[in-house]
């Protein structure tokens, strides 16, 4: 059966799931659930094929001989980036990532834009230390604290990022991954969560059969998957606009993102939702969240819950007005 017959169908079962869930569930009070603070004017995230050509701003390039020489360099290339975010200069602020990874270019830029609708307060980022590890590496450890809302949530996280020396300059090439590559998949994970990182391999291969066999569909190169050792530095890494913590996150031209630390048996499934997603949205990433969730509950999450939707309540009407990308909630534990 053709991959388009079996999307088309599958939107109208939800079409018509959607009916008959309001009749089931409307009699029982929804629990009220907590949502995002509205942006206002929310832009859209786009991928971008390739990076967009930007102006340079002075990045760090000569070679100090003092012993905190790493420091200086990652302490001037923060304040560059704190500069560049108060200034709500999206070309500086990506004059200073690593452009060769597509991907994380990618996610940064998103990200930026993502920032820009947010309401925060006093972001600060820290140098806690850094470390040349080799002459075009440096290790750096951060700390990063904001307050986010009219209500000033209090949100910090300490993590390590990866610096390296290009002929432009130093700039920032993603967190300090780790990284297992299975036949279809690259796991780039946190170190704390190595253990986590072996099951994920082992699983995600399961849940690639799966989505492929389902949905008739694959994707054209090896999926990275980043494992975040807590939920809210995989919140700091998606969007900062969300309310809540979750467990995992896809978009076209992004990695897939996921919580590390979880029971072994939702790694598939969570897996596959991911996979469904990436791959759904990178044949349109303008779907509308209930033919999104839909559709990656469908194709992706059934196969490893034994069947109906209705009867397993996976999901709710409400939760699928949440943005698309976040509504791994019914994975939470």
């Amino acid at each position: 059966m053709p991959a388009s017959y079996k999307i088309a169908t599958a939107a109208m079962m939800i079409l018509t799931l959607t009916g008959c869930a309001v009749a089931v569930l409307s009699p029982t009070p929804m629990p009220p659930t907590v949502t995002p603070v509205p942006p206002t004017g929310t832009p859209t995230p786009v991928a971008a094929s390739s990076p967009t050509a930007v102006s340079q701003p002075s990045l760090p390039t000569k070679e100090k001989g003092d012993a905190d020489s790493a420091e200086a360099i990652v302490k001037e290339l923060v304040a560059t980036k704190l500069e560049a975010m108060k200034a709500k200069d999206i070309q500086r602020y990506l004059a200073l990532i690593n452009e060769t990874d597509k991907e994380y270019y990618t996610e940064q830029r998103n990200w930026f834009l993502i920032y820009q609708d947010a309401v925060t307060s006093d972001f600060t980022i820290e140098v806690i230390k850094a470390e040349k590890i080799n002459d075009t590496t440096i290790v750096a450890s951060l700390y990063q604290h904001y307050l986010y809302g009219p209500e000033k949530a209090d949100r910090r996280v300490t993590y390590e990022e990866r610096f390296i020396k290009t002929p432009n300059g130093w700039k920032d090439a993603d967190l300090n991954f780790k990284a297992k590559e299975t036949p279809h998949f690259v796991v780039k994970y946190q170190g704390e969560v190595e253990a986590n990182a072996v099951q994920v391999c082992e699983e995600a291969e399961k849940a690639y059969v799966s989505v492929v066999k389902e949905l008739g569909l694959e994707p054209h190169d090896k999926t990275t998957l980043k494992l975040f050792a807590d939920q809210e530095m995989l919140r700091q890494n998606t969007d900062i606009r969300v309310a809540y913590l979750f467990n995992g996150w896809a978009e076209d031209g992004e990695s897939i993102k996921m919580y590390a630390r979880r029971e072994r048996a939702t790694i598939a499934p969570l897996t596959a939702h991911e996979l469904t997603h990436k791959i759904t949205l990178g044949i349109s990433d303008s779907l509308n969240s209930w033919l999104a969730e839909g559709l990656v509950i469908y194709f992706g999450s059934r196969p490893f819950r034994g069947g109906n939707v209705l009867l397993e309540l996976w999901t709710t009407i409400t939760s699928w007005r949440r943005p698309p990308s976040s509504i791994a909630l019914w994975l939470a534990p």
